[in-house]
Formats: C-alpha cells, sequence, structure tokens
C-alpha cells in the first residue's frame, strides 16, 4: 500500500526500519503534507550537482551522492512492503533512538522522502503536556510525536538527493564522502615536493573540518603531482590570487581565511567572473 510512514533507528551505521502504524485517514493526510514539502524541496531548482566539499546547496541547486550499500540495504527493506515490516512499538517509540522518519509515496520505494527527526518531536509523558480534545484541554497520555516541517532528503534514481549536508550525515553513514585529513595525512601533504608548510605542529592547530576536508581532497586529486608550479602560479595570477611560491613550493599560509581560500583554489573551487573583476567560490564543478 502507498502511502506508508517508516521508521530509522539506531545510530547512523544502522539499518533498522521500522513501520509506523498509521490510520487510513492518516495516510492520505501524510501524503498531502509531503507532497507539499516535495514540492518546497524542488522549488527553484534548476540543477542537481555531485557533492563535493561544500556542505550546502545553493538556491536553486539540490547537492547528490549516490547512494550506498547502507542506503540501498534500507530502500530494499521499504520496498519489501509496509505490511512485512515489524511495526514499530508505540510504547517504546522515545526510546527506540529514531534518526529519521522515511515516507514512501509510492508502494516500490522508487522514491523516498527523507526526514531528520530530532529529540524536540518526541512529545514526552512525563512533562506535563496538555492536547486539545473536544472543548477541553487534557493531558497527553499516549505515546506521541509530531512531523517535521521539511523534507531533508529525497532517495530516487541511485542517488540521494539533498540540500544541507549536516542533515543527511546525522541520518546515514556517508563517512567516505567527507573524508577529513588526520594528522598523519597532513604530514604526508606536508611532504609532498612542491609544498611548503612553517612549523607543521602549529599549521595542525589552525586547521578545521572544512581546511581539513580540502587537504585531503587536494591530496587524492593528485593535482600537485600531475601541474607544475610553474602552471599553478600561471593560473593564480591569471585570477589576481595572490598565492606565495619560493623556489618551487607552494607556501601554504597560517592565516585560516587565506588557507582556506588557497585550498578551495586547488581543488577547483575558485573562479572569477569573465565580465567583472570578481572572484567567487564555487559550489559547483560541473562541466559546461
Amino acid at each position: 500500500m502507498p502511502n506508508n510512514l517508516f521508521a530509522l533507528v539506531g545510530d547512523r551505521a544502522s539499518t533498522d526500519v521500522f513501520r509506523v502504524q498509521l490510520t487510513h485517514e492518516v495516510q492520505n493526510q501524510l501524503a498531502g503534507l509531503f507532497v507539499a514539502y516535495e514540492a518546497a524541496f524542488r522549488d527553484g531548482v534548476d540543477e542537481e550537482v555531485s557533492f563535493t566539499h561544500d556542505w550546502k546547496a545553493d538556491d536553486d541547486e539540490i547537492l547528490t551522492i549516490p547512494t550506498n550499500e547502507q542506503v540501498n540495504t534500507i530502500c530494499a527493506a521499504v520496498g519489501g512492503g509496509a505490511l512485512a515490516m515489524q511495526a514499530i512499538d508505540p510504547e517504546e517509540f522515545n526510546s527506540q533512538g529514531i534518526r529519521a522518519l522515511i515516507f514512501s509515496p509510492t508502494d516500490n520505494a522508487s522514491r523516498l522522502l527523507v526526514q531528520y527527526f530530532s529529540s524536540t518531536q518526541q512529545l514526552s509523558r512525563k512533562a506535563f503536556s496538555l492536547v486539545f480534545d473536544g472543548d477541553t484541554f487534557t493531558r497527553l497520555s499516549n505515546p506521541a510525536f509530531s512531523i517535521g516541517s521539511r523534507v531533508d532528503a529525497i532517495i530516487e534514481g541511485g542517488l540521494v538527493k539533498f540540500k544541507n549536508f549536516n542533515f543527511v550525515k546525522r541520518v546515514f553513514d556517508l563517512l567516505d564522502s567527507y573524508v577529513e585529513a588526520s594528522d598523519s595525512q597532513i604530514e604526508d601533504f606536508a611532504a609532498l615536493e612542491c609544498v611548503h608548510i612553517d612549523d607543521i605542529e602549529a599549521f595542525k592547530e589552525i586547521t578545521n573540518q572544512t581546511t581539513r576536508k580540502l587537504i585531503s581532497a587536494v591530496s587524492s586529486s593528485g593535482i600537485l603531482s600531475v601541474v607544475d608550479v610553474e602552471t599553478i602560479n600561471s593560473s593564480a595570477q591569471g585570477i589576481g590570487l595572490n598565492v606565495v611560491f619560493d623556489n618551487g613550493k607552494i607556501i601554504f599560509p597560517h592565516d585560516k581565511a587565506q588557507l582556506k581560500i588557497l585550498l578551495r583554489f586547488l581543488d577547483h573551487g575558485v573562479y572569477q567572473a569573465p565580465l567583472i573583476n570578481q572572484r567567487f567560490m564555487a559550489n559547483s564543478k560541473r562541466a559546461i
């Protein structure tokens, strides 16, 4: 039966999915709600962009990551049919560790709408919560939760589509998609022939999540091995970017902002608009 709601439980490595039992009336109401959420998610979007290292999409973009084994397992479980799946125990709802709600508007899991589930959506019976019943308020005595106000991701066509990576990384184990360079990997990076870093220990201290992801990306791409320093220098000058070179080496700054710009440049994430003398950070690296 279409219009089914599922709960994804456990830590983000888990693939445990339970059916949330709904009345036929609520199924239909949720269908209308999630249709509106999906429309809002896609509204104004002109293109889908493969996820690189920018956690938020531009207003006219959706970021995408190919489904991995975990996501495929979850899709297979949902596609197996709601009636064949164990229903979540309402009395244990708040203790199950729910991390996402998944709405299936079809009966073949070809498109799943995912909503990150936060603790604020759990309505506790321990607190003195009131619900309107008839023409009076009564105390909440049964398990209850609220539906969020948006869709955080859509799974379809072999892709996880999203706008904010911060939410989907809490739902799915996508570690391979945002690898941060470890201290030893930074040391390996610093040992490259064309790289010069003063005081490697101090450099590690000033790196953050973003710059470590960029170091990992630049290292993985091999760009510093296949493009010579002269070409890098010429390209930097071509867009008016101040990159310091000395004795055939790129001097990596200890200033956080300047380091981020340099790494984004090496990761093909800086461009200069051809009609104005202005540089920009680029989310999309789609070739045109």
